[in-house]
């Protein structure tokens, strides 16, 4: 959020204040959400079968999605200062949440994280049931996405002078697969034991090595990234009200806060002529904006929706 705010809007239109370039750090927060999802997500497949992950997932993303659709579009609508357009078939198109597939702007550009998100989620869900839900299966797919495909793709794109489509982007995890692959390996080394552990945390080391080598640096995203997700694993938060309140509205605060805050910062500054005002009450207002979709929605869809799925 800060870092949208901050850096990002100034990159765009201009604070009326020097910002710190430490907040351009802020974008790396991308890549330890993947690593997140990527330690999350096979939990969520433990004692389910298919059909009960694939709808556990959609009634997770899909309805507070619709809503901040539509909240966005209307806010585009009503804030010409954004400098930015919705037609209705974009705007339908949206509702799928597969725009970046089909190569139709998104709504909110924040948006194109999902579809890295649905793309996991499909390669670890057919992984986990094909390898009769074994661990090494998740890990050995991800090694071949991550390390392989990518070889393939590049070379076949060099050979015929092909442009990589967007789709192939996506679906192959280009760029990003290797932030879902430690995710995966953390979940491993915390969960499993004997040589399972053991083995995953190895190769754990050599991925991030590897990457470091790669990026040439030592601040490499991977590795320190990696590093802040094991410190939460193994000294966890739980307790702590602040972490756990944000880590509730995470999701629809992700989802909302970009177009809503800037028409709010450019609103600010147009009338108050101070842009760091308009920081300030685009985080109060997306906070709370978040926290009644997440009370009045995002949860009591999940709540209800999972209830119906149980019962029939």
């Amino acid at each position: 959020m800060l870092f949208h705010y901050l850096y990002l809007y100034d990159c765009i239109w201009g604070h009326d204040i020097a910002i710190a370039r430490w907040t351009e750090l802020g974008g790396y927060g991308v890549e330890l959400f993947f690593i997140i999802s990527g330690f999350v997500i096979p939990l969520s497949l433990r004692r389910k079968s298919m059909p009960d992950f694939v709808y556990g997932r959609f009634i997770r993303l899909y309805p507070v999605y619709w809503i901040c659709v539509i909240f966005t579009a209307i806010c585009i609508v009503l804030n010409p200062s954004l400098n930015a357009e919705v037609g209705i078939s974009d705007f339908l198109i949206n509702f799928t949440m597969v725009q970046g597939y089909l190569n139709v702007p998104y709504i909110d550009s924040v948006y194109w994280t999902l579809q890295y998100e649905l793309a996991f989620y499909l390669i670890i869900a057919v992984s986990y049931f094909s390898f009769s839900k074994k661990w090494w299966g998740i890990v050995g797919v991800m090694m071949f996405v991550v390390y392989c495909a990518p070889l393939i793709i590049y070379k076949a794109s060099t050979e015929f002078g092909w442009r990589i489509p967007a789709s192939v982007e996506f679906l192959f995890l280009l760029r990003y697969g290797v932030y879902f692959l430690c995710g995966i390996l953390m979940n491993n080394a915390f969960l499993l034991r004997g040589a399972a552990r053991g083995f995953s945390s190895g190769l754990l080391v050599l991925v991030v090595v590897i990457e470091t080598i790669v990026c040439w640096s030592l601040f490499n995203p991977v590795l320190l990234l990696s590093l802040l997700v094991m410190a939460s694993v193994f000294y966890p938060m739980k307790g702590d009200r602040i972490f756990l309140f944000f880590g509730t509205i995470s999701y629809s605060l992700y989802l909302i806060h970009q177009v809503i805050g800037y028409a709010v910062i450019n609103f600010t500054s147009l009338y108050l002529d101070n842009s760091m005002l308009g920081v300030l009450f685009a985080i109060v207002l997306s906070i709370s904006l978040a926290t009644l979709l997440n009370q009045t929605v995002e949860a009591p869809a999940q709540r209800r929706l999972k209830d119906w799925w149980n019962r029939r």
